[in-house]
């Protein structure tokens, strides 16, 4: 098992598997979910705490700047890093994700490959 795990919360059953194969093809282990809701779940109740994670905001239930809002209020989850990964591009939606505890924001359409080195430099920013 990878030590590296991705917690991916999306909702595009289109988008997910070309998420995970990116991942996975980096040599990172991946968790999707289809909505804030399940991927929040996961994240109160698994032993195993993501080393990063990947959030569209517009998903059903609970949308993504409502995960991070409740990651954000959790201490052991407040520093997990976070990319947004979204069609919503106008500046107001930028700065509502980065304060709810983005630490990242990428635009779709999007480069995966860009996703990953994105994923990577917030990770070695924590590993510093």
């Amino acid at each position: 098992m990878s030590e590296k795990l991705i917690l991916i919360a999306e909702d595009d059953a289109d988008l997910q598997p070309l998420l995970v194969f990116t991942f996975e093809s980096n040599g990172y282990e991946t968790r999707t979910f289809d909505n804030g809701e399940e991927a929040w779940a996961f994240l109160e109740s698994s032993e195993r705490r993501p080393t990063a994670m990947v959030s569209d905001v517009m998903m059903p239930d609970v949308g993504g700047l409502e995960l991070l809002r409740r990651c954000a209020d959790d201490p052991d989850l407040a520093e997990i890093p976070t990319v947004v990964l979204t069609a919503l591009d106008a500046e107001d939606h930028v700065e509502e994700a980065f304060d709810a505890g983005a630490d990242d924001y990428l635009t779709k359409p999007f480069s995966p490959n860009e996703l990953v080195t994105r994923v990577e430099r917030l990770l070695r920013r924590v590993e510093q």
